[in-house]
C-alpha cells in the first residue's frame, strides 16, 4: 500500500529535479497544512518556494522553512481555482513575473491535506480572452483574423491559428491547414466545435470581442481545456 507520505516524497523530488533541468523561476505550492512546502523545502531546491495558504498559523510556521516564501491567499474549491491562485499570488508577491516559467504543486481532490499528488510546468502568460474551450488540447502560432472563407482561405499557413465570426464548410480548405480555431460563435454544436473534435485540434468557442481584442498577425497560444487565450507563447501542459 503506498502511504501518502511516499507520494508527497516522490512528487518532491520530481519537482526539484524538474525545477533544475527547467531552470524555472520559482515553485508554487497552495497548501492547507504546509505539509507539500516543507518536503519540497527538504530536497532543496534551487527555486524559491512560494508557498500560499489561507491560514495564518499555517503561514506563520512556513516563514521558518528553508527556501519558503509563505504568502496569505485565498482558499481554492477546485483544480482551475488551485491553478488561478498559485499564479495570480505568485504575481502578487513578486517572486514571480509575467513570462516565467514555474511549477505549481498541489493535491487532488483540492482542500484535503497530505494529498499532494499534482505536478504542473506553467509559463505564465498575459490572458487576452477567454471562451469555452473544446476538446484538452493547446495550439500556438499566428492569429488570422478572416473575415470570411474566402478570406481565411487566401491568407491562413499550415500552422496558424483562425480567428473568425464563425465557420462553415465552405472553410475547410482553410481550417484543413489550422493548428486552431477561436470563434465568436458559441456553443459546443456550433461548426467549428464539432470540427474542432472530429479533426482533433483545439477550439475556443463563444469569445466575444476575439476580431477586435487578438491582433491579426500576432503569436497566440490558446488552451482549449480551460478556454483560455494567450498573447505570445505559453507552455500550456
Amino acid at each position: 500500500k503506498h502511504s501518502d507520505m511516499t507520494i508527497t516524497d516522490a512528487i518532491s523530488q520530481s519537482v526539484t529535479h524538474t525545477a533544475i533541468n527547467l531552470d524555472v523561476n520559482a515553485v508554487v505550492t497552495p497548501t492547507e497544512s504546509g505539509h507539500t512546502a516543507r518536503m519540497i523545502s527538504k530536497y532543496r531546491p534551487r527555486a524559491p518556494i512560494v508557498a500560499i495558504t489561507s491560514s495564518e498559523k499555517v503561514n506563520r510556521k512556513l516563514s521558518l522553512v528553508w527556501g519558503v516564501y509563505a504568502v496569505m491567499g485565498p482558499r481554492a474549491y477546485s483544480t482551475d481555482d488551485m491553478l488561478d491562485v498559485a499564479v495570480e499570488r505568485s504575481l502578487a508577491s513578486g517572486l514571480a513575473s509575467r513570462g516565467d516559467r514555474i511549477i505549481i504543486t498541489g493535491g487532488v481532490p483540492v482542500g484535503e491535506s497530505g494529498t499532494t499528488n499534482l505536478m504542473k510546468v506553467h509559463v505564465i502568460g498575459d490572458v487576452l480572452v477567454k471562451g469555452q474551450g473544446v476538446g484538452q488540447k493547446s495550439a500556438f502560432g499566428r492569429a488570422i483574423v478572416a473575415k470570411d472563407a474566402k478570406d481565411a482561405i487566401n491568407r491562413v499557413e499550415d500552422g496558424d491559428i483562425i480567428v473568425t465570426h464563425g465557420t462553415d464548410r465552405d472553410m475547410m480548405p482553410a481550417i484543413e491547414k489550422a493548428a486552431g480555431i477561436v470563434t465568436i460563435e458559441a456553443g459546443l454544436t456550433s461548426h467549428a466545435a464539432v470540427v474542432g473534435l472530429s479533426m482533433g485540434i483545439p477550439v475556443v468557442v463563444g469569445v466575444q470581442d476575439a476580431m477586435t481584442i487578438i491582433e491579426d498577425g500576432a503569436d497566440i497560444t490558446i488552451d482549449s481545456s480551460r478556454g483560455d487565450i494567450y498573447e505570445g507563447h505559453a507552455s500550456v501542459l
